[in-house]
Parts: C-alpha cells; sequence; structure tokens
C-alpha cells in the first residue's frame, strides 16, 4: 500500500521519487535530500553512548513495562536474540560506527552515506503492523513494537529512528547489555568467552557513562538542603574517576520501614536528632558514647564526663575530642578504627587517636547515615561502628544505631 512505499522510500538514503514524510518524521530534512540526511545521521550517531547504541539494536526485546520484576531485561534468553554482525564484538563494532560518524562531511558520497546507515539494524521490525509477524514481533497500535520470541533477520532502520535514540531515555539493565554484547554467559549460566576479561565491554562503557552522569547529577544539587555528596565516591572530597577502578556502587535504597512501608524517603528533621551539641547518643542502651585512646564503651549521658564531649569536623569528616580532656596542652585526638590485621581480619577497634593528614586518614573520615542511624569510616563503609568500640560488618542491629548532635547533620 501507499503507506508501506512511503516508509520503504524513507528508509533509503538515495531515493529519487518524491514521498510525502510519515507523521513520526521531523521536517530537518527533505525525504529526497541525501546530503542532509547523511549529515543527520552522522551529527545524532555522534552525540550517541555505548548505551544509546544497546538500546538501538536490542529495542523490541526490553521490557519496558515499569511494574514487571523484569523491567530493564530481556523478553528472551540472550541467545535467542540474534544480533548477527553486532553480537561478540559489540564494542568494536559501536566504536567503529562512531569512528564513521565523525568522517561523514558534505564531500561524502550517496554510497558512503547508504553504507553508513546500512549499519544500523534492529532484531525486531519497526514498523511491524497489530499482531505477530514471522519475527515474532507484535505490536498494539503503538510506535513501539514488542517481540517476544527468537528473530532469524534484522531490519534496516531510517534516519529518524536512528536520532530517536540520542539520550534514549529507555531503561535496559547492564547486566541485559553484558549478557548480549559482551557474551558474559549462556543462559545456563556457563561463561562464554566471547569477550575476554580485561578487554573494552559495552557494558563497561554504559555503566562509566552512568556513573559521569550520577556525578554531574549530583554536583547540581543545592548544597545547603542536601550536603551529602555522591554515595558512589570512595572518598567523598573527591569526584568519581572512573577510570581509577574503585568506585562505591549502591544497591538499593535504605529508607526506613516500618510494618506499614516505608516510613520516610527524606532526611529525619533534626529535631528528632539528640539536642545536645557535644555527645553520640546510644539509641539501644539509652546511653552516651564514652571515647578515649583506650577505646569507646556506652555510659549513662553526664555533661561533665569529658569523654563523651565530641566536635565533628564537616570539612575533614573527623570526629575530633580536645587534647585537653585528656590532659594535653593543645589539638585534637580523633575517632578512627584501627584497621584490619592478620590477627582481626573482620572486626577492630574504635579508639581516640591523634588526628591525621596521611594515607591514614580515611580511617578516621565518618559518614553518619541518618536513615539507618549507622556510623561508618570512608576506610571501609561494609562496616559499622558498635557502642561497645568495635567496628565490624554493619547489620542494623540497635548496637550500631546512634544519635547525633542535630549540628553535625
Amino acid at each position: 500500500g501507499q503507506g508501506q512505499t512511503e516508509s520503504t522510500n524513507h528508509r533509503r538514503l538515495d531515493e529519487s521519487t518524491e514521498s510525502v514524510l510519515p507523521p513520526v518524521c521531523t521536517d530537518e530534512c527533505a525525504p529526497t535530500d541525501t546530503n542532509c540526511l547523511c549529515q543527520r545521521l552522522a551529527n545524532c550517531t555522534s552525540l550517541m553512548t555505548n548505551y544509546d547504541l544497546s538500546v538501538l539494536f536490542a529495542n523490541g526485546y526490553i521490557e519496558s513495562d515499569s511494574s514487571s520484576s523484569n523491567y530493564g531485561g530481556l523478553s528472551v534468553g540472550a541467545s535467542e536474540l540474534n544480533m548477527f554482525n553486532v553480537e561478540g564484538d559489540a564494542y568494536n563494532t559501536f566504536n567503529s560506527i562512531m569512528i564513521t560518524a565523525a568522517s561523514i562531511d558534505e564531500s561524502s558520497t550517496p554510497e558512503e552515506c547508504t553504507a553508513f546507515l546500512e549499519q544500523f539494524h534492529q532484531s525486531c521490525n519497526p514498523i511491524s503492523s497489530s499482531g505477530s509477524s514471522s519475527s515474532g514481533s507484535t505490536s498494539s497500535g503503538s510506535s513501539a513494537p514488542t517481540c517476544s520470541s527468537a528473530n532469524v533477520e534484522s531490519f534496516q532502520l531510517s534516519v529518524d529512528e536512528v536520532c530517536e535514540n540520542v539520550h534514549s531515555p529507555t531503561k535496559l539493565l547492564l547486566s541485559a547489555i553484558g549478557y548480549v554484547f559482551d557474551g558474559y554467559a549462556s543462559d545456563n549460566g556457563d561463561t562464554t568467552y566471547v569477550t575476554s576479561c580485561g578487554e573494552e565491554r559495552v557494558s563497561y562503557e554504559s555503566c562509566q557513562t552512568f556513573i559521569k552522569a550520577f556525578e554531574e547529577l549530583y554536583s547540581a544539587r543545592n548544597e545547603s538542603i542536601y550536603p551529602y555528596p555522591n554515595p558512589m565516591r570512595p572518598d567523598p572530597q573527591t569526584p568519581v574517576d572512573t577510570s581509577s577502578g574503585t568506585v562505591l556502587f549502591p544497591t538499593k535504597y535504605l529508607f526506613e520501614q516500618n510494618v506499614y512501608g516505608v516510613a520516610s524517603v527524606a532526611l529525619p528533621d533534626p529535631s528528632t536528632a539528640i539536642a545536645s551539641d557535644s555527645r553520640i547518643f546510644v539509641i539501644g542502651s539509652q546511653n552516651c558514647l564514652s571515647c578515649s585512646t583506650s577505646g569507646c564503651s556506652p555510659a549513662p549521658c553526664d555533661d561533665n564526663d569529658i569523654n563523651q564531649q565530641l566536635i565533628y569536623d564537616p570539612i575533614t569528616y573527623q570526629i575530633k575530642q580536645p587534647w585537653e580532656n585528656t590532659g594535653q596542652p593543645s589539638g585534637y585526638n580523633c575517632l578512627m578504627n584501627e584497621g584490619p590485621s592478620a590477627n582481626s581480619p573482620v572486626s577492630v577497634n574504635i579508639i581516640m587517636s591523634t588526628c591525621s593528614s596521611s594515607d591514614y586518614f580515611l580511617y578516621q573520615k565518618w559518614r553518619y547515615n541518618p536513615l539507618t542511624y549507622e556510623l561508618s569510616t570512608f576506610q571501609d563503609p561494609t562496616k559499622c561502628m558498635t557502642s561497645n568500640g568495635v567496628y565490624v560488618f554493619c547489620d542494623g542491629s540497635l548496637d550500631m544505631q546512634f544519635r547525633v548532635p542535630s549540628n553535625w547533620l
């Protein structure tokens, strides 16, 4: 029919006959303006990331229902999704696409432009009609067809369809990208070694893009309202370095919950914190933390107990105690975990020690989680301080829950 002819014509860069633009197209290029279409394709591609290209090639097989437990996953097994020339060497294929996009200019020939467009294809038919096709494609009249069975062919994409995937809002799990484009594992869990360990991977590139964007998002926050830095930073004072190989990757939200669900998704009201400006309150025992160079332990709250008088430095993230508390003339001791040792690899003691600015510093830098009420050092955020002055793996127990002075928040 006429609609099919128009769609087919629009898919060709070198079409010489006149055609009416379909509703999904923009007026940036006439369907017969090969040079314009070619440059537009190159411009769009230059803005795309490995993640965008992954979504583009796998589109139709991505679960888009946010209420589904498989949201962002694949609708078929990785082995059923045929990417043909892309799978097995996706990183180099995507890299080649980016290089070609950078080389396209006004002097490029129609043949070069057509060859460039032919690199873009999709496993699910993007113009399938309602119902099922021979490739397992289905659509309910929407502009985003879905496929639920293995494909035996791929489908050419138009310039518009490629450009629609710039900064794609579609959610695609990094694990799914790994399975399809990097060959992490087959459906039965056996490693396939399609991509050797150490080589560049599409999923790693996509993860890096996310980390950089997350860092930029946090840098634009209102710090007077949201003082806490990007939780992906190993050192909160230092921006994330995606090439360092060390990034903290949160796996879940730690919202306070009760039997009725999530009680709060915002930071607690400072008025709920202990009113004192110098003591750490132990929730479990209703005592206060008393610390010295010998260690820490809970004790009855007492304004006159110098071992309970603590100061938080928001610049260095240290919890300090004036030296005069120990009879020395000036300066501060800092709360620290003593670090793992051969004799004690799991638990270590918490003590007051001379404040340091060396590499030892991470053992003295503390982060308070106002949602779980836990205190952890930057050196090992998987562990928490207990009221008995021991640093062990966090388990959510009352013994690890504290309220800090409101002026620390």
